[in-house]
């Protein structure tokens, strides 16, 4: 027996070793694995003289947060790579005939190799892993490119929704707060999801604020108001009313101002006939200052956005969402707002 045992030992290695290997091998092919990145992350694939026209194109949607923001956190990948990145989520893709670089249109060609038609946008879901999006655009040159991009800016807004699944998707995961969730659903006959970390912040006659926030343990201060309002139409009005109501929630010794309905900073677009109005607030206080004298002085700020669901009533609904994380990137915490405004459901 005892001469057998360094080959049973041999044999006990290699199966241990082959079966460590086969599970490794499986889990990176494995095209259902999902992966732990920013739901914003965006993969970018093509020619490097294409890098400033896709730059300048993706940058047209960030917003300022009161500073500038990207809208996608991009990271550029050559086609040598593209095996290691193929199961992320969003990737984008540009095949440039002028280009010298074989191996892109090579690598582009078997991504798109069941297209059937002569389509400059290309796209295909699912390919590689589970919740997945792979855009890709075939030009002559530059030019070619910069013209495509113009004429198809709908195919971008597929990879915006696919991140909002991501985020709304990884945000329900976390434990629902039903005490919350059946309060509002009786206050405002809505149903939405809100997680367990959110709490009541103040009794308040004829609004709801709750809020959020351990910024020492990495999670930011994100705050959630909802009132009836009066039906607004222009942005103008829907301003107005929306800064009225942050000053109804705050305290007496401080007050908020949003940025103006013509400023830069703020935007509205329509979703399924309601109304997402987002820009900057700043909060006031009346503070002595090292003269000894009260001034009205700025103490925080950051970005809110708010949802106008129009109902068919005389009312509608505002529901706002703010994030306060000096210094860091809120980009994420406001698309989750809106991911969850947007999946609000009416009664």
């Amino acid at each position: 027996m005892k001469k057998y045992l360094p080959l049973i030992f041999f044999v006990l290695i290699c199966s241990t070793f082959l079966i460590t290997s086969i599970i490794a091998i499986l889990s990176y092919s494995n095209p259902n694995k999902q992966l732990d990145i920013p739901s914003n992350k965006v993969i970018i694939i093509s020619a490097i003289e294409d890098k400033l026209i896709l730059s300048d194109f993706l940058k047209q949607k960030n917003r300022y947060l009161p500073i500038e923001e990207d809208f996608y956190k991009i990271e550029w990948v050559s086609p040598d790579l593209f095996n290691e990145y193929k199961n992320y989520p969003i990737i984008l893709m540009v095949k440039n005939e002028e280009s010298e670089d074989s191996l892109l249109i090579n690598v582009y060609d078997r991504v798109f190799k069941n297209r059937t038609d002569k389509s400059k946008v290309n796209l295909i879901e699912n390919s590689f892993s589970d919740n997945q999006i792979i855009l890709g655009f075939e030009v002559l040159d530059s030019v070619d490119l910069v013209t495509t991009l113009d004429g198809y800016s709908k195919a971008i807004d597929k990879i915006d929704q696919k991140i909002e699944n991501q985020i709304l998707k990884k945000y329900m995961r976390i434990p629902q707060n039903d005490k919350l969730v059946d309060t509002i659903k009786k206050s405002y006959s809505i149903d939405m999801y809100i997680d367990h970390d959110y709490t009541i912040l103040k009794p308040l006659q004829n609004m709801l604020f709750l809020g959020r926030g351990k910024p020492q343990y990495g999670d930011p201060y994100r705050w959630m108001i909802f009132k009836e309002i009066k039906s607004c139409i222009t942005l103008k009005e829907c301003t107005e009313i929306i800064e009225n109501t942050f000053n109804e929630a705050m305290s007496d010794s401080s007050s908020i101002k949003i940025s103006e309905y013509n400023d830069s900073k703020t935007y509205k677009y329509i979703h399924k006939n309601n109304y997402i109005i987002g820009g900057t607030y700043t909060q006031w206080q009346f503070l002595k200052n090292e003269e000894g004298i009260y001034q009205n002085l700025p103490t925080a700020g950051g970005p809110y956005i708010s949802y106008v669901l129009k109902q068919d009533r005389a009312k509608d609904l505002l529901v706002i969402g703010l994030v306060n994380d000096p210094g860091q990137d809120k980009m994420i915490y406001l698309k989750q707002f809106e991911a969850i405004f947007k999946n609000i459901k009416g009664e």
